[in-house]
């Protein structure tokens, strides 16, 4: 018999500037519906980019687009770099999960790194390409694919406005770029940082990055088998010292803590 009473109970709420999604501009152009996808980068411009309308009053819209998706691609290097920074995995993240505007969108399978494994996904469906790690290139290959949907829609625009082929060949040209040159530096450069405020550094050169990958291995590798705790491993190099058998060598030391 079932007992009817009272219980407590309580509502959660997702928040964000946002939800406009990757995969909402993707549907619009895989249904071939034009119409829908200028409209909703339209409201994507007025809404979550109005800036760039004050920051180039006279540009036309297909100017305005390509400005749109550089930025959007630098957002996603910086968020994604900061998910590094703290040891966050968002678990899956295809396309439908990647916010325009570059927050932070869950629906439920996220989780930050104890044990340290660049390979952990805290989603039992999402797989090596979902892990912690690889998160970098997850990001890459969302904004690869609504690069298309991207360029299919300036070359509607260009027509509209009357500009040749070679002009809006090279406005989907400064689209592309956005992956493999404004994704990739902003990337390389947050993370990079990140990395050296982590390690205590004064400045970023080839030896710091090959301290870090050296650490990175370390970590993955040989701490045995109960694993590192991420957070607390870089908190801990803040208690070493100078005092060091050999003399403060930077790579000794994060060894020393890694696997002491």
């Amino acid at each position: 018999r079932e007992r009817v009473g009272l219980e407590p109970g309580a509502v959660g709420a997702r928040v964000a500037p946002s939800f406009l999604r990757f995969g909402q501009f993707e549907l619009f152009y895989q249904r071939d519906e034009p119409a829908l996808l200028r409209a909703l980068a339209v409201h994507a411009l007025g809404r979550d980019f109005a800036h760039l309308r004050l920051q180039e009053p006279e540009a036309p819209l297909s100017r305005l687009l390509v400005l749109l998706f550089r930025e959007v691609c630098e957002r996603q290097a910086r968020l994604v770099a900061e998910w590094l920074r703290v040891g966050y995995c968002q678990g899956n993240m295809n396309s439908d999960n990647s916010a325009l505007c570059g927050v932070t969108l869950d629906y439920g399978p996220f989780g930050f790194l104890e044990r340290f494994d660049p390979m952990h996904c805290p989603w039992v469906g999402g797989g090596a390409e979902y892990s912690f790690g690889r998160q970098p290139q997850a990001a890459a290959i969302n904004l690869s694919i609504l690069s298309e949907a991207w360029a299919d829609l300036l070359r509607a625009v260009a027509t509209e406005e009357g500009l040749t082929r070679a002009e809006a060949d090279e406005a989907v040209q400064q689209t592309r770029e956005g992956v493999s040159s404004v994704f990739v530096d902003a990337f390389h450069a947050t993370h990079d940082e990140h990395n050296r405020r982590k390690l205590g550094l004064v400045s970023w050169d080839d030896d710091a990055a090959e301290l870090w990958t050296s650490l990175f291995g370390l970590m993955a590798t040989r701490s045995g088998p109960q694993g590192i705790d991420f957070t607390v491993f870089f908190r801990s190099l803040g208690d070493l010292t100078n005092d060091l058998p050999d003399g403060g060598d930077g790579l000794a030391a994060a060894r020393a803590a890694a696997i002491g």
